[in-house]
This record gives structure tokens, C-alpha cells and sequence, in this order.
């Protein structure tokens, strides 16, 4: 009810009606003492004015909810640019940021990432814009795979432009969750803002709200927009960049603060290992299509700001992994350990996107010049190095651009002691070095199966064994896959006149040698056969002796037994 103030001035009264619009009805009557019958006519005029005060009630006032018109709405959608294609959906928002169920449709018209839309009507000035498409990936230099999505919070009742991007993605929630708790849009949306900002390392008061801000604007705050996207984007996939921006959404909603420190690592990561000079052309190269003529601002600036003073710690390292693919891998090793020779290792590395690796292999002693690595490269095999001889026993492997499994054979022979120098990333200095030694293994890893083929493998039974005349036996050996040797093996008759016989034609990988006396009998296996097996025959009576040898550069003996038969 609209209030009523009666106000007497002496012998004059007064009534004054207050109604919505503010308008005053006077009524002023002379009484007297011979004028008093004037009074029920007043009473009258007051019920009337009750009446209208009542029936003015039930108006709302016209400057709310009132439905108003834009008749153009345009904007860009960057991450980079999205493309033609992309789709583009308003929701109308109430003033505590709830839908009204109010919705339009558009999708961008030019590559550049540029939409407009026309004459819509709104009963309320708050609106959501949610993008997605493709867009150009600014650190690979192409187009995404896959589709993204982004969103912005506006009042639209004074601008008529809104731009779409990462960071009104990511304010998004916080400003929702302001609103809620009391503050106005406007205080709500400047917070949010400061504080995305923030776990960035960037303070700036005077900062224009994000859908006022471009990529392709060569402002200070536009550098801002675009060092933020190329953070965020790094070498992700379009699937890892989405969950990025979900997470810190979610994260920041509460309190405006990023908790999770392995998403605060995520950002120092990304902006540790990308190129800004390779995205500084590709993003320039694109513009240049697009028939954009701009000049980049100084990105570079707040991501070098960012590395420098973010307490996010920077997790990412190359993994040198126990084994690769040509056998174990001489960039695990431990400190002074020796490795078997002669045989072939690898130089395996798991590298995250972006890193790069440089590996300097320096042989430090050897016995003679068959003491030796080297590094060996077959036909129809893709490397994943580039590899330099500096000199003899001297070498350099650099991993090649977007590599992030590199691998590679290396060999040694004889004995021999080098140095690994590790180079990860570009630096001058080690990141770590690696003394080691290679020699014959005390265990070659040689087997000698019980039996063979053709019967008691004699290379398996004790010293000093009796055999048994005209009895076939077997000379078998395996030798392990990963160890590169010569197997040698000789059996020469040491005393009697007996002799002993082998069918050629069943020497199993064996290369033979008999002399013509059949006094002795030499054999030899090559790594590629695996194992060996052959039938030998004793006959009359004699001692032999047997003896194994490797060969790596060096002769090496690794058994020696002997016989008697009758």
C-alpha cells in the first residue's frame, strides 16, 4: 500500500496521496467552525484514493522485465581462430545466472573465427555463448583432430560484440558461483577474471574483460589472452586440453584458487617444452591466409614471467627405460657397471612432447683397436637420431623433431671402458654422465643341454668322464640371444690310437673341421645359428681332451674337460 501523509498546517488541512509515480494530489479545504459538513466530502475523496492506490499495485514497474531487441550480435571464437562450421548457441540468463529456456542458434561464417547473429529478443540482459568446433592449433601449426568447446558469460544489454575463449572458459564457473553468494554480475566477473589470472603470475588492475579481448590484436591484454591459450594448449591433444579446463574450472570455483598441484604443474610443463618461435611463425603464417595483417604482441614475455615465478613444480623428464628394442639400454645404466661384450644394446629413450635429447658416447681405454663401439644402422630401418661421428671412438646421437620414442643399436666389441654424456633439452652441461666398462661376462650365458639330438651331449658331463666306444654322442651348445659371440670348440685326441667320427650331414650349425688323422675335430658356432648340435662316434680307445672358447675381439675360454674311451 502506498503511504498516505496527512499534514495539518494550522486551520488548514492538507492531504497528500503518494502513488507510483510520485505524483501528489492536493486536496486543501478552508475549515471552520461553520464549515465542519465539509468533512465528510473529504472522507470520500480518501476512499477513492485507496482504491487507486490498490489498483496501481497490481502494475509491475515497466522497466522490468521488459522484452528489448539486438539486432546484431558478433564476436570471435579463438583458442587459435575456430574454423567455418563451428556452432554457436546464446542461452538467456536470469539475473542469478539460471536459464529462462531463451535460446539462438548461428555457427561461424569465416575461418578467422569471426560469427554474428541477428534480432534476437531478450527479456533479460545476461547471456551464455557456447562454442564448438575445430579450431587452429597454434603450437602444431594445423587445424585439431578433434572438436572443443568453450564458453563466455556476458551482459549484452551495452555491448553488441562478445569473444569466446579460454580464459572466459575457465571464469565461467567462478563467476556463477559469485553470483550466487551475493555479489553483482559486474563484481562477480571482475573477480573471476583476477583470479585466473593469477595462477598465471599476471596482475593487471586495468585488465578489459576477456570477451573484449582478441588474439589478433596487438594489445598488452591480448597478449595476455594469447599467452594463456598457447599455456594451455601445449602439446595436448584436444581431449587432454577439454579435461585441463574442466579440472581448473572446477578447481577454481570454490575459492578462486588452484589446489591441485598436479594441474598447476600441468601449465609449467606445457610452457617449459614448446617452441615460442615456432608459434610466434605458425601463428603469424596463419593470420597470413586468413589475410589478417597484424603484429603479434610480446606473448613470449608472460610465459617467460610465468616460468620464472610459478611455485608449480615442473614434473616432466625423459625416461631412459631398462630395455629397448636391440637389447638393455646403456642410457640406464648405473655408474662403473660393465655390460657383456661383444653384443648390441640400445639407446632408448621415452621423451614428452617437445623435449629433445643429445647423446655423446666417448670410448676412454681399450686393449687394442678390435676394442671397440660402434653404431650400425640397417636398410629399410627408421632412426630416430641423427647420428654424428666426431671421431674414431667418438660418437653423437640427437634425437629428431617429435620424436618421443627414440631408440638406436649400438655395439661393442672386445674390452673396453667409455663415458656417456646425457644432454637433455639444449643444455651445455650434462645433465648426467655415465662411466662404464665392457668385457666378457663371467657367466656368457652359454647352455649345455643334457642331452642333444643324438644322445649324451658330452660338452654337459663331468670331468674325467669313461665313454663308451661305438656309442653316438652329441656336441650341442646354445648360445643366449643377446650376447654377440663366436662360439668355438675343439675336442684333440691327448693319448691311444682310437679315433672318432662325425656325420657331416647332421652337424647341426656346426662349421666342421676334421683332420685327416681323426685326431681332432674342430667346430664353430656363429651367434645368428642360435645353437648347435652334432653326432660324433668314438672308437678303439683313447683320452681326449675338449675345450670351449668365445671369441669377442679376444679368445676367451670358458670350458675345458677331458675324456677317456674304450
Amino acid at each position: 500500500m502506498h503511504a498516505i501523509a496527512p499534514v495539518f498546517f494550522f486551520n488548514e488541512l492538507i492531504f497528500c496521496f503518494f502513488f507510483s509515480n510520485f505524483d501528489c494530489v492536493l486536496i486543501k479545504k478552508q475549515l471552520n467552525e461553520s464549515n465542519m459538513k465539509s468533512i465528510p466530502f473529504l472522507l470520500s475523496i480518501l476512499m477513492i484514493s485507496f482504491l487507486s492506490c490498490e489498483k496501481n499495485e497490481e502494475n509491475p514497474p515497466i522497466n522490468e522485465n521488459e522484452f528489448f531487441t539486438k539486432e546484431l550480435i558478433t564476436g570471435y571464437v579463438q583458442k587459435g581462430p575456430f574454423i567455418i562450421g563451428t556452432s554457436i548457441s546464446i542461452s538467456e540468463f536470469d539475473e542469478n545466472l539460471s536459464q529462462t529456456g531463451r535460446n539462438f542458434n548461428s555457427q561461424i561464417i569465416r575461418n578467422d573465427g569471426s560469427f554474428e547473429i541477428r534480432n534476437i529478443t531478450l527479456q533479460n540482459n545476461l547471456i551464455e555463448i557456447k562454442a564448438d568446433g575445430f579450431y587452429f592449433n597454434e603450437v602444431e601449426g594445423q587445424i585439431s583432430e578433434n572438436r572443443l568447446t568453450l564458453y563466455a558469460l556476458s551482459d549484452i544489454l551495452e555491448q553488441n560484440s562478445i569473444n569466446v575463449n579460454v580464459i572466459t572458459t575457465l571464469e565461467k564457473a567462478r563467476t556463477e558461483y559469485l553470483t550466487g553468494q551475493g555479489l553483482s554480475f559486474f563484481e562477480a566477473k571482475k573477480q573471476a577474471q583476477k583470479e585466473v589470472l593469477a595462477v598465471f603470475e599476471i596482475e593487471k588492475d586495468d585488465m578489459r574483460f576477456s570477451e573484449r579481448l582478441n588474439i589478433a590484436d596487438s594489445g598488452d591484454d591480448d597478449a595476455i589472452l594469447l599467452a594463456l591459450s598457447i599455456i594451455l594448449q601445449g602439446n595436448r591433444t584436444v581431449a587432454e586440453l577439454t579435461e585441463l579446463l574442466a579440472k581448473l574450472s572446477l578447481d577454481l570455483r570454490d575459492n578462486g584458487v588452484v589446489d591441485d598441484i598436479s594441474l598447476g604443474s600441468a601449465l609449467i610443463n606445457s610452457a617449459k617444452v614448446i617452441s615460442l618461435s615456432d608459434i610466434r611463425d605458425n601463428i603469424e603464417k596463419k593470420f597470413g591466409e586468413l589475410g589478417i595483417e597484424t603484429t603479434l604482441p610480446d606473448f613470449e614475455s608472460r610465459i617467460n614471467h610465468f616460468i620464472d615465478n610459478t611455485p608449480f613444480p615442473f614434473t616432466l623428464g625423459i625416461h631412459y627405460p631398462y630395455d629397448g628394442k636391440y637389447g638393455r639400454n646403456i642410457l640406464s645404466l648405473s655408474e662403473g657397471e660393465t655390460i657383456a661384450s661383444p653384443a648390441h644394446y640400445s639407446l632408448k629413450a621415452l621423451l614428452p612432447e617437445g623435449f629433445s635429447l643429445r647423446i655423446h658416447v666417448k670410448q676412454t681405454s681399450a686393449l687394442n683397436e678390435l676394442d671397440l663401439f660402434y653404431g650400425t644402422y640397417f636398410i629399410g630401418e627408421v632412426s630416430t637420431y641423427e647420428k654424428n661421428s666426431i671421431a674414431f671412438g667418438e660418437q653423437e646421437w640427437i634425437t629428431k623433431e617429435h620424436v618421443t620414442d627414440a631408440d638406436d643399436r649400438i655395439s661393442f666389441e672386445g674390452i673396453g671402458s667409455g663415458k656417456i654424456d646425457i644432454y637433455e633439452n639444449d643444455v651445455t652441461v650434462p645433465t648426467k654422465t655415465i662411466h662404464f666398462h665392457w668385457d666378457v661376462p663371467e657367466n656368457t650365458g652359454v647352455e649345455y643341454p643334457d642331452s642333444g639330438e643324438f644322445g649324451d651331449n658330452i660338452l654337459s658331463l663331468a670331468d674325467q668322464s669313461i665313454l663308451h666306444s661305438g656309442q653316438t654322442y652329441s656336441i650341442a651348445a646354445f648360445l643366449p640371444t643377446s650376447l654377440w659371440i663366436v662360439l668355438d670348440m675343439s675336442v684333440i685326441r691327448t693319448s691311444g690310437a682310437g679315433t672318432f667320427h662325425v656325420n657331416k650331414s647332421k652337424t647341426g650349425n656346426w662349421s666342421v673341421d676334421i683332420s685327416d688323422s681323426y685326431d681332432s675335430l674342430f667346430g664353430r658356432c656363429v651367434p645368428e645359428s642360435g645353437g648347435a648340435d652334432m653326432s660324433v662316434v668314438f672308437t678303439g680307445s683313447g683320452t681326449c681332451s675338449v675345450e670351449v672358447k668365445i671369441y669377442n675381439g679376444h679368445n676367451t675360454t670358458i670350458l675345458t674337460k677331458s675324456f677317456s674311451w674304450n
